[in-house]
């Protein structure tokens, strides 16, 4: 498996595990998060590791959502870049739950993830 998937790989696992300080170490100081524009209370873009923070809040159990998990369905080296396409499984703070499929695309630098795209389907 390519370092950049497992990397990408890496970071899902931290967001299940609830783990902030894993999810940072493995962005570039100068990371941008892309969401998708579904979701009105989000940025459009997240820039740094501040920017990854307040990303994480925004979204963390107790903020947006109550619970909060993401499965990979497959996840690819394309060029230079990393595709994922991953199913997301959310609890609102009313106890609906939410599932929908997404797409994710990732650039690296220094090693690093510098860049995260969200695309409404994969």
């Amino acid at each position: 498996m390519s370092e950049k998937v497992d990397l990408v790989r890496r970071v899902y696992r931290a967001v299940n595990e609830d783990d902030l300080s894993a999810f940072l170490a493995l962005l570039h100081a100068e990371v941008e998060l892309t969401t998708s524009g579904v979701f009105p209370d989000l940025s459009p873009a997240y820039r740094g590791h501040r920017g990854a923070v307040d990303y994480w809040k925004a979204v963390g159990p107790g903020n947006l959502w109550d619970a909060f998990s993401i499965e990979i369905g497959h996840c690819e080296l394309i060029g230079d870049q990393v595709l994922a396409s991953v199913h997301q499984r959310v609890q609102g703070r009313d106890g609906v739950v939410v599932e929908h499929d997404w797409g994710h695309l990732y650039s690296f630098a220094d090693g690093l993830i510098s860049r995260a795209r969200a695309y409404l389907s994969p």
